[in-house]
C-alpha cells in the first residue's frame, strides 16, 4: 500500500511569511498539495492559487475552533508542522 502523499496546510497564507511558506513548500518535489488558509472575504485568497501549478488550494474557514477542525480533517494531513511567527509589539 502506497504511503499518502505529502501535504502542508498553511495557516496565516494571505501574510507576508504566510505566503512565502505557501511558495516554497509548492516548490518542494516531495510535497504533493498545499492547502492555504485564507479568512472567508479576504481579498488576497484569489493570489495564492495560481502558485506552483495547481499543488495549491485555498481553503476559506473561518479562525474558529470548530471550522479549523473540520478544514485540518478534510485535508487529511499525515504530518503536521507548526511554524510560530512572533509578531513584534504584540503583548
Amino acid at each position: 500500500m502506497e504511503p499518502p502523499a505529502p501535504a502542508v496546510f498553511v495557516l496565516g497564507a494571505t501574510g507576508y511569511v504566510g505566503r512565502a511558506v505557501v511558495e516554497a513548500a509548492a516548490r518542494m518535489e516531495d510535497v504533493a498539495r498545499v492547502v492555504a488558509h485564507a479568512r472567508p472575504g479576504s481579498s488576497s485568497a484569489s493570489r495564492l492559487e495560481p502558485l506552483a501549478g495547481g499543488k495549491v488550494t485555498v481553503e476559506r474557514c473561518p479562525l474558529e475552533p470548530a471550522a479549523l477542525r473540520a478544514a485540518l480533517e478534510a485535508a487529511e494531513l499525515t504530518e503536521a508542522l507548526i511554524v510560530l511567527i512572533p509578531i513584534l509589539g504584540m503583548s
